[in-house]
């Protein structure tokens, strides 16, 4: 019996030892693999500001008719505002944004508010902003519209570009 007894005891010490040697290598993968998501959670932080700030940038440029400066925030087509100003040279993309937003009716207005909607993929937000009027009021578009998506690409040398220009109303 005492052989018989000594056999178990050995085994449940291999299976105790076995299975303290399983949780322990469970618990650094599971710390191991927090680390990252961590690391993840603030990397996508960090991109949802820079997006934010984009679209913050850009509209504030227009708005205080710094047209030089939003086109570097903007990394979209000129084609329509190049439509509507077919005099104007095709690359002086700081005069296409003065006619834009003073001629053609775009609506460069002071932002009210502004959040992160959309985050589709890794390389894509979609910034949803309402605009202020002059006197601080909501802008409400003639068919009752007061929220604008933009859409925000992140290039991969870690800035990001509005690809939607400000909403138009005639």
């Amino acid at each position: 019996m005492t052989h018989r007894f000594r056999t178990v005891a050995i085994i449940l010490v291999v299976i105790l030892t076995t299975a303290g040697i399983a949780l322990s290598v469970r618990q650094q993968l599971s710390s191991q693999a927090s680390q990252p998501a961590a690391n993840a959670l603030e990397t996508d932080e960090e991109s949802v500001a820079g997006a934010k700030g984009a679209v913050i940038d850009f509209l504030t440029a227009l708005h205080d008719k710094r047209y030089a400066e939003a086109e570097t925030f903007y990394g979209s087509d000129y084609g329509l505002l190049w439509n509507w100003n077919p005099t104007v040279e095709s690359s002086d993309h700081a005069a296409l944004w003065k006619n834009g937003c003073e001629m053609n009716g775009l609506v460069c207005l002071e932002i009210r508010n502004l959040a992160v909607a959309e985050h589709p993929d890794a390389k894509t937000y979609v910034v949803n902003v309402w605009l202020s009027n002059a006197d601080k009021t909501e802008f409400t578009t003639e068919f009752g519209q007061t929220m604008f998506p933009f859409t925000v690409a992140k290039l991969d040398n870690g800035t990001f570009e509005v690809q939607t220009m400000p909403p138009y109303q005639e």
